[in-house]
């Protein structure tokens, strides 16, 4: 059965998005009381690895921020941007993308671009995944051979964005979360 990740990926990007605002507000690690404290596995240049234990649930993820932005019209107010590669063993998910934009998204108005390819992606709130998951394995890899990546937004105001994201250190932090979780 095919996995279903407009499903999968709000709960996970929720909980994750929960632990970069933590990290990027204050600067610990911390989801709350009723969840494991996220572990940072290691840091490799623009991206970071961390693995989430809450009892028999298992959840590693690597996460960066963009390097630049750009914004039209200039000066819209807007929460910091994240992009994610997911992997939950207990739930079979391997390599999930998913990227924050930190405004409310319209729809069909998101794509990931790395060198010439476009990869179309889908919104739903503030967050944006993969619009076909066979599609998810060749971004990832055309992320590991890559470097730079864009994605492409706009809001539900009219607002476009485009953030740039480093690609140096994923694929070290990739293989480092696949050694934990997979």
């Amino acid at each position: 059965m095919p996995i279903t990740f407009k499903a999968l990926g709000r709960k996970t990007v929720q909980n994750i998005l929960a632990v970069a605002a933590t990290i990027a507000v204050a600067g610990i690690l911390s989801v709350g009381h009723a969840h494991a404290a996220p572990k940072l596995l290691q840091k490799f240049n623009a991206w970071s690895a961390y693995v989430n234990e809450d009892g028999a649930q298992k959840l590693c993820f690597v996460i960066s921020q963009p390097t630049s932005s750009e914004m039209n019209p200039a000066g819209r107010n807007r929460g910091p941007g994240y992009f994610f590669i997911s992997y939950r063993p207990a739930e079979n998910v391997t390599g999930e993308v998913s990227a924050a934009f930190g405004y409310p998204l319209s729809a069909n108005s998101t794509r990931a671009q790395i060198g010439n390819t476009n990869f179309p992606l889908f919104a739903r709130d503030e967050t944006a995944w993969i619009e076909n998951a066979a599609d998810e394995p060749r971004l990832v890899e055309a992320m590991k051979a890559g470097a730079s990546m864009r994605i492409f937004g706009r809001s539900t105001r009219g607002t476009t964005t485009v953030d740039t994201y480093s690609l140096s250190g994923v694929t070290a932090a990739i293989n480092r979360v696949a050694q934990e979780c997979g």
